[in-house]
Formats: C-alpha cells, sequence, structure tokens
C-alpha cells in the first residue's frame, strides 16, 4: 500500500507513513500515520485516522500525540474519523491532517492524479500546518510547501522503500 501526502499543490508519494526531519545529520520523525480511516464493513471493525506527532508550534509548546493521547493543556485537538486537527492557544492551526476519500481525491490537479492512477491504490492525506522542527519553520498552506524562506509547488515525487524526508536542503522521498 502506498500512502500520497500533499503538501499544498505538491505530491508525495511513498511506501512508508512517515516524515521525518534531518537535523544535524540525524533523521528525527516529525510525524507518523498509526492508523487510516476505514468505513466499517461487513468483514472488518471501523478503523479512525491516528497519527503520532513531535514538534514544536511557532510558539515554542512541544506538539506531542501519540497512541491517541490527544489530550494536552497547551494545545487543541479536533477529531473525526478522518481528520486530525491540532490548534495552539491562540485558535492558530499547528497542523492539520485530513484523510482524501477517494471521490474528493479524484478533483486533485491534474499533475497528480495522472502520477496517482500510475502508482495504483494510494491513500491520500493532505497536510496543512504551521510549525518548527528546531530552529526551522515548517509551513503549508492550500498551495505551498515552505521550509524556512524556501517554496515548493506545483510537484509530485515518487518515492520507494521509506517515507518523506524533509531538511533545510529540501525533500526527499
Amino acid at each position: 500500500m502506498k500512502y500520497t501526502f500533499l503538501f499544498g499543490s505538491n505530491a508525495f508519494i511513498v511506501d512508508q507513513p512517515v516524515i521525518t526531519y534531518l537535523q544535524d545529520g540525524e533523521s528525527v520523525e516529525l510525524l507518523r500515520v498509526k492508523s487510516i480511516h476505514s468505513p466499517l464493513s461487513k468483514s472488518s471493525e471501523q478503523s479512525l485516522l491516528t497519527v503520532d506527532t513531535n514538534f514544536t508550534d511557532t510558539l515554542g509548546h512541544n506538539i506531542v500525540l501519540a497512541d491517541s493521547d490527544y489530550d494536552h493543556p497547551d494545545y487543541k485537538v479536533q477529531r473525526t474519523d478522518n481528520q486530525i486537527h491540532v490548534t495552539n492557544g491562540t485558535g492558530h492551526t499547528v497542523i492539520d491532517v485530513l484523510q482524501l476519500d477517494t471521490k474528493t481525491a479524484s478533483h486533485l490537479s491534474s499533475h497528480i492524479i495522472n502520477e496517482l492512477h500510475n502508482v495504483g491504490e494510494t491513500h491520500v492525506l493532505r497536510i496543512r500546518g504551521d510549525f518548527k522542527f528546531g530552529d526551522h519553520n515548517i509551513t503549508i498552506d492550500n498551495e505551498k510547501l515552505f521550509i524556512d524562506d524556501d517554496v515548493y509547488a506545483e510537484s509530485v515525487h515518487v518515492g520507494h522503500n521509506g517515507g518523506i524526508q524533509l531538511s533545510k536542503d529540501g525533500v526527499r522521498v
């Protein structure tokens, strides 16, 4: 099974549901998808989208979601079956992870749709947010991915045998 992470107008299609950050030569996990939402069917139980995180919001609060423990005093977590939306004390979105259904994913930009047809079955997750890792600011809006002052848009990358790695030098799959 493949995972497609949408960061603005960028798509990163990978084998592993993990996003890491390369800091001083060390790969540190920022986000891991623990389970994907799947509706209730006759043969299985319904599952919810679940993620683990480890990063800092722009106010300096460590954002740690682990093992479905999403109750913390410094930030608020709103959760539905297919979405986890974290806001800080001022109501600013820190991270929003939304699993798209097939119908919604079919309305993505043609450069993404074409690649999705080539890779076959994939879980599509849209990531938005504004957070920090170390001294680096990562901002993802509906169109672009910003790592500090560098901007990424309108790209599709397919990786094999791994997840996504962010660094001050860009994105690798």
